[in-house]
């Protein structure tokens, strides 16, 4: 008897990855500018005015003032830093630490809506100021998945 052979679409022999085809490089850098402009958006806001900044983050509660001024120093240049690394040659990393950051937005956000927290969500900085709800986690839940 003959031994047949598996037509090369067969699922019983393993098929490589496609490669990056043009769309999903255009979706992939769609969603890089996207991302990073949320990220540019909301450092330029926290530059504009720091301690704002600082004190949502204390009336969030979750860590000791001297944590907190540390966040509040570091967040911005953060920001730009992987804005950079996003529409750089940097995406898939850049990929993964804004969804590392925007976890912990969506963490902290979350936590203090748990607690009642009655403050600004801190997103924005003073650009577009909106209180902290449930309405202001769609920007950190939905940017990290989009791609």
């Amino acid at each position: 008897m003959e031994e047949t052979k598996l037509a090369s679409g067969s699922p019983m022999i393993p098929q490589p990855l496609p490669q990056n085809t043009p769309l999903r490089e255009g979706l992939a850098r769609s969603m890089s500018f996207l991302i990073a402009l949320v990220l540019l958006t909301s450092s330029f806001g926290h530059f504009q005015n720091p301690p704002a900044f600082y004190e949502t983050l204390l009336k969030y509660n979750l860590f000791p003032w001297q944590i907190s001024f540390f966040i509040a120093w570091v967040t911005p240049w953060f920001q730009v830093l992987l804005a950079l690394a996003l529409l750089g040659f940097r995406s898939k990393q850049g990929f993964v630490f804004a969804f590392c950051l925007f976890l912990g937005f969506v963490t902290a956000q979350s936590v203090a809506l748990f607690r009642g927290v009655s403050a600004d969500c801190g997103c924005m900085g003073p650009l577009y100021p909106s209180p902290l709800g449930w309405r202001s986690l769609i920007i950190p839940i939905w940017d990290p998945f989009a791609p």
